[in-house]
């Protein structure tokens, strides 16, 4: 049987996680751990909840994420490369080659920021459904904080505004209730 506490717990604890990828030898390994902490517990709540498209939505927003990671850092290695065998084959001035690695850094650099905003809409869909499913408003918060992160991150706003969507995230898996809120009647309204 699934529980909110589960949820709540692993939620939580994973969220933690993800803000330590700087701790030496295991920050990487801490954080993808979190990552699939929190996943876990959005797949927690989806099904606590019968809302299949939390989890469908949360795990959209992930894959894209990790694409765009992985892309970025493909488009970035590839574009050094390029650069470094022009470099050695082609005797002459760089001008070239700092134009080919700018424009390569741009590109990878877009791609990325598009991947990130796709996810962060995914993401946010995914937090909203969780915060009307279980009365906790932080999650919609962080949801847009998410957006707004992916979206300003381009002008490097964002990543300050992706570390406070990553501290709140921390409350609002914490805030979770042990039970689901109860579903309050629906009063029918006189038209008088």
């Amino acid at each position: 049987m699934v529980t909110l506490r589960e949820a709540k717990l692993m939620g939580g604890i994973g969220s933690i996680l993800i803000l330590l990828p700087l701790v030496p030898y295991v920050g990487l390994t801490l954080t993808i751990v979190g990552l699939v902490l929190i996943a876990i517990a959005v797949n927690h709540i989806s099904k606590a909840v019968n809302n299949p498209s939390i989890f469908r939505d949360f795990l959209i927003g992930f894959i894209l994420s990790v694409i765009g990671i992985f892309v970025a850092f493909a488009a970035g290695l590839a574009t050094f490369a390029i650069a470094f065998i022009r470099h050695t084959s082609v005797p002459g001035p760089m001008m070239g080659n700092v134009a080919s690695i700018l424009a390569g850094v741009i590109v990878f650099l877009v791609v990325l920021w598009v991947l990130m905003v796709l996810s962060a809409v995914f993401i946010r869909r995914s937090y909203s459904e969780i915060a009307k499913a279980l009365k906790v408003g932080m999650f919609s918060t962080v949801g847009l904080l998410y957006l707004i992160g992916a979206a300003t991150l381009i002008i490097v706003v964002g990543i300050i505004v992706l570390l406070i969507a990553f501290i709140l995230q921390i409350v609002a898996f914490f805030e979770i209730p042990d039970e689901l809120p109860k579903q309050q009647p629906i009063q029918p309204q006189s038209l008088v």
